[in-house]
């Protein structure tokens, strides 16, 4: 982490260190031979192993509901995505295949809302894709001609398509957009729509379904607006909620704001449309347009969407809050979370304190050779994780792994409170899953002394407050330590874990040393337990995998890690290596591991390395090379690529080491380090503090670099990065006072990282 104690602070891959000096060890070794398929030994009765043995090798299907047509409004427009197609050429339409270019053709059913005969102005449609560029993208002839041969308007673009007051039609668009870009949406006039699931899951164009019709109205007078999300109609003052819209009520942050916007927006008579048993609440303006309120108050950031999101509005309110959280509108910029309390307006640091497991607080020193692990949930809230010693209570002097939570309708952090399961804990990953619960990985150890092996484990939050019983993820006497886990998860809630063993060494190998290792990989699906792991690295009896990486890049998991070789020595990585498999296939069916980059003969890999998935598609990867000077980099891969992309310099001199890296849904990626920037005292130790720089969208130049510690007079360190639901990035990080023991585990949000490059700043 920090460099006034090199001996201590300037861990990059040295696993084999550490164990050997007693820091890491694990569960107990099991009495007697044991196959991956064997069943825990009887002295952990701590760990439910139900995973491992029964586990299919690959993830269960997850059952998807069907699509059906999704809506949107604009101006006099109702419109309704029956279906939509991507591909790079469509020959039944006469869309030929282009390098650069994807077709996106799309049918959809459009209603006329307004008082009079309109025409339907299909150019002023366009798509709209992440990152700065804006929408376009309509292709005339192209439209024209697919018209034809589908049967569909428009015959003549220019001419429009007529269509009278209440009336549908049916039309189809060809549109194009970049071949690497994801997750387009389809725009007019300001709004727009994610045309995603109608990709996805939209009927083929020879089986659509009939034209869709709006569900029944009836006009009712307004009385008054009881909350943000409710309001009272006709004369007997019927509460009506607004569905799918969560405001904040009562006391909570911004709830008369919202109440306000509410009253603000409405008319004296609405429409009420039922959707089901959904309550969709219209004015309706002078034009004879309408406005759906359920959308103007989440979009508007005076509300959030509720759970029970669903329907055929559902992907527009789903868009409509992820806009409202991109501009941190309303409440996003005002409060800690919909149910929260007030957000502070400038950076907020917080040192987490640790719960003494008595009711009181107690001092901790943290245990430095593991870095802090950081996610953030859907409600504005978050968890830290790390591994410390308590100076006092039943676990003092005990490294265990401790989390504490951020929660949202206080704006505090809690204390940290000791994870479940062994004496020893450290190395903790974790990923949210779709309903907001936070899943965890991390090595224990059942007691100190050199028998006992590290062992991974498994739990998740319950939904109550605590931790379901963990579970081990592949206890196997063979596999020897079981150390640096990094955990991923997709679409359908699957997990994925990649972590270094030794099960592929042979006895004396696994004696000789930790290091002695290889990388597997190993998934659960919801309902399942953990497969059986899968080697995904050449094994070679001269060298050693370390330290992986692993993430979900759509429909595929990449990973990449550290190899160690006998010629090099265990201080620097002799290279790094990656691999990729695609999610639907066999899990044992990775691609032959393939080289990232190579090593100098200096500090490299290891845990001088850190990989995220970009959300807009393509995955990069953060590293950092140690000799005289530190140098970091940023490379990039392109979604569905299997080459990589040439490194992007970030920061260089006395700058750089343990990189911690994310990147929001707008592709922006905010990318930590430790940053040496002073001498303490009389110029015998070296101040670090943390720094930060962001590089935008499809950017190879990164922005200024910002000091985020700098008002600290103590050495700060070893970060890790998570993004909020506002696409800001939160901080958590090691603290010292230099010549002392690590004390503190500091938190920071609401930093203020700039896109700008650092010449564009100077220059203004």
């Amino acid at each position: 982490m920090i460099r006034l104690h090199p001996g201590r602070f300037a861990v990059v891959a040295l696993v084999a260190a550490i164990v050997a000096s007693g820091l890491v060890a694990s569960l107990s070794t099991l009495a007697q031979e044991a196959t991956p398929e064997s069943e825990p030994s009887t002295s952990l009765p701590a760990f439910t192993d139900t995973g491992s043995p029964v586990a299919s090798p690959v993830a269960s299907p997850v059952a998807s509901t069907p699509y059906e047509t999704s809506e949107f409004v604009s101006g006099i427009w109702r419109i309704g995505i029956v279906t939509a197609e991507r591909a790079n050429e469509f020959p039944d339409l006469d869309l030929p295949a282009r390098p650069d270019k994807d077709w996106v053709v799309v049918i959809a059913d459009v209603i006329n809302w307004g008082r009079s005969d309109e025409r339907l102005d299909l150019r002023e449609f366009a798509i709209e894709v992440a990152g700065p560029d804006d929408p376009r993208g309509f292709a005339r002839r192209s439209t024209e001609g697919a018209a034809a041969v589908l049967g569909l308007q428009p015959e003549d673009v220019g001419d429009g398509v007529p269509i009278s007051p209440g009336e549908t039609d049916r039309v189809v668009m060809v549109l194009e957009m970049p071949i690497d870009s994801i997750n387009p949406s389809l725009f007019i006039d300001g709004v727009a729509m994610s045309l995603q699931p109608a990709i996805d899951g939209g009927p083929a164009f020879d089986d659509l379904p009939a034209v869709s019709e709006p569900g029944p109205t009836g006009r009712q007078r307004v009385d008054s607006v009881v909350s943000g999300s409710v309001i009272a109609l006709g004369s007997n003052a019927d509460e009506v909620p607004l569905s799918f819209v969560d405001a904040p009520v009562e006391t909570e942050c911004f709830a008369d704001q919202s109440a306000s916007n509410l009253r603000r927006i409405l008319t004296e008579r609405v429409f009420v449309e039922q959707d089901g048993e959904n309550t969709l609440i219209w004015t309706e303006e002078d034009d004879g347009s309408r406005r759906l309120l359920n959308y103007e108050q989440i979009r508007s950031g005076f509300a959030a969407t509720a759970e029970d999101l669903s329907g055929r509005f559902a992907q527009w309110l789903q868009d409509a809050e992820s806009q409202a959280q991109a501009s941190s509108g309303g409440l996003w910029e005002a409060c800690t979370g919909v149910h929260g309390v007030t957000r502070t307006t400038g950076p907020e640091r917080t040192l987490i304190r640790m719960s003494d497991g008595q009711g009181s607080t107690t001092p901790y020193r943290v245990w430095l050779e593991w870095s802090p692990e950081l996610v953030t949930t859907p409600d504005g809230g978050a968890w830290a994780f790390f591994s410390a010693l308590a100076d006092r209570g039943p676990l003092q002097d005990q490294q265990r792994l401790y989390a504490s939570r951020f929660d949202p309708t206080t704006g505090r952090w809690l204390d940290a409170e000791v994870m479940p399961a062994g004496e020893i804990q450290f190395g903790a990953t974790a990923v949210v899953d779709s309903k907001g619960l936070v899943h965890v990985v991390y090595s224990a150890r059942e007691q100190t002394g050199p028998e006992y092996l590290s062992t991974l484990i498994y739990t998740r939050e319950d939904g109550r407050g605590g931790w379901v019983p963990p579970m081990s993820v592949s206890l196997d006497q063979r596999a020897g330590h079981q150390l640096a886990p990094s955990l991923a998860i997709d679409a359908s809630d699957t997990l994925y874990v990649a972590w270094q063993d030794q099960r592929a060494f042979g006895d004396g190998g696994r004696a000789a040393s930790p290091l002695n290792a290889d990388v597997f990989v190993s998934q659960k699906s919801p309902d399942a337990g953990w497969s059986t792991p899968v080697l995904i690295n050449n094994h070679l009896p001269t060298a050693a995998a370390l330290l992986p990486k692993l993430v979900v890049d759509g429909d595929r998991l990449v990973a990449v890690w550290s190899v160690y070789t006998s010629a090099m020595g265990p201080e620097n990585a002799a290279r790094m290596e990656w691999a990729w498999r695609a999610i639907d296939d066999e899990i044992v069916n990775w691609s032959a591991p393939a080289l990232f980059a190579n090593g100098r003969g200096d500090n490299f890999g290891g845990r001088f390395v850190d990989m995220v998935a970009d959300p807009t598609g393509g995955v990069i990867v953060a590293y950092a090379r140690r000799g005289v000077d530190t140098f970091l980099f940023a490379k990039r891969l392109a979604a569905g690529s299997t080459q990589w992309g040439s490194d992007t310099l970030i920061a260089f001199g006395n700058r750089g080491a343990f990189p911690t890296i994310a990147v929001n849904k707008d592709g922006i990626a905010f990318i930590g380090f430790n940053a040496e920037t002073g001498t303490f005292g009389d110029g015998s130790g070296i101040l670090v503090d943390i720094a930060a720089t962001a590089i935008n969208y499809r950017s190879i130049e990164p922005g200024a670099e910002v000091i985020l510690t700098r008002d600290d007079p103590n050495s700060q360190g070893r970060a890790a990065v998570a993004i909020d639901v506002t696409g800001k990035p939160w901080f958590v990080f090691f603290g010292e006072i230099p010549g002392f023991p690590a004390t503190q585990v500091g938190a920071l949000r609401n930093a203020n990282i700039p896109l700008s490059p650092i010449t564009d700043v100077i220059g203004n």
